[in-house]
């Protein structure tokens, strides 16, 4: 700066005029580095409200994404948990579904054959009915006329077998029905009334009916376990259904629950790739945004620094120019041609 003034002052140093207009030159400049500097200043404040402002939001948005990709994290491996709970029990209760539905089946062919045995012995007990109705029904025509043919020896069972033999003999009775009445006697825990019979038919007769009578107890009874049987299957039946239609829904409603929370995590896992990629680029255009900012104040502030320096030379060449005098008007129009600008001003400078 020193050289600068020296250099400056060789200029001026004849000059015999006022050195006002030189110094007016030198303010003239000092005024518009100032105003530089109040244009750069305010260009300057709403850049970097700009920075803070812009910094500020992109922040906020990383901080809302890091926060996102947590709760989208514990969201996917909730839901994950959920769904496999889901298909455990989905496979348990149709494993369970499976089984009762075989229960079932098995009981109903059991109730199917019991149906098919009742059938067919109710079908045999009401044919030895009706067989021991026509033999009985023969005997009491026959006595009616006084017929004896029926005068059988002995009582028992072999006295009846005898008489079911005379009869069919005798064409009373056909061969089916004779035979049906031999097997039931003899396949049977009969035991005719003692004494078996009369002379006559009369005591074949009684035989008849207790075979009657025993045939109906034993069709009451078989009736009877039939509608027990039944009843019995209808209520099983009935409890195995509802079981199965119960877990039926509960299958649907964790099918239900096992679809939406694999939808959950389908989308969360979506939303967490994209929250991601949402976090890389906030990353990167703040820290490329920061890297521009800091340029920016730093070339700022080294306009400052020049500016500054700008200032204090020609504060100095004032002050010296204030304390010369003698100069003449050619050497003061000659400076003030010379030094239009700060540009000017620089080429007075002096490196040392």
């Amino acid at each position: 700066m020193k050289w600068f003034l020296a250099a400056f002052l060789a200029l001026v140093a004849d000059a015999a005029s006022p050195v006002g207009k030189v110094v007016s030159l030198l303010q003239s400049m000092e005024g518009e580095i100032v105003e530089e500097g109040k244009a750069e200043e305010k260009k300057i404040t709403k850049y970097t409200n700009m920075c803070e402002k812009r910094t500020a939001d992109l922040e906020y948005q990383i901080k809302t994404a890091k926060t996102d990709i947590e709760e989208l994290t514990a969201r996917i491996s909730k839901a994950d948990g959920k769904a496999e709970a889901a298909t455990s029990s989905i496979q348990e209760t149709q494993q369970s579904i499976a089984a009762d539905e075989a229960d079932l089946k098995a009981a109903g062919e059991v109730r199917e054959k019991e149906s098919a045995e009742f059938v067919q012995a109710q079908k045999e007990l009401l044919e030895v009915t009706a067989t021991v109705e026509r033999a009985m029904s023969v005997l009491e025509k026959e006595e009616s006329k006084g017929a004896a043919f029926l005068q059988v020896k002995g009582n028992g069972v072999p006295s009846l077998l005898q008489a079911f033999q005379a009869m069919m003999d005798a064409s009373m009775i056909g061969h089916e029905d004779a035979k049906t009445l031999t097997a039931l006697v003899q396949d049977s825990d009969f035991q005719p009334p003692v004494p078996a019979y009369k002379s006559k038919s009369g005591g074949v007769i009684e035989m008849l009916e207790d075979m009657m009578d025993k045939s109906k107890d034993e069709l009451t009874k078989l009736r009877s376990k039939e509608t027990e049987a039944k009843h019995s299957y209808e209520m099983v039946s009935q409890s195995m259904q509802d079981q199965i239609k119960f877990a039926q829904q509960e299958l649907a409603k964790v099918q239900k629950t096992q679809a939406e929370q694999s939808r959950i995590k389908a989308d969360s896992e979506k939303d967490l790739q994209q929250t991601k990629a949402s976090l890389a680029e906030d990353e990167k255009t703040l820290s490329d945004f920061s890297l521009d900012c800091k340029s920016e104040v730093a070339e700022y502030e080294e306009g400052v620094k020049s500016r500054g320096l700008e200032l204090e030379a020609l504060k100095t060449a004032k002050a010296t120019l204030k304390e010369s005098s003698g100069l003449s008007f050619l050497q003061l129009e000659e400076t003030r041609s010379a030094i239009r600008n700060s540009l000017d001003l620089k080429h007075f400078e002096v490196v040392r």
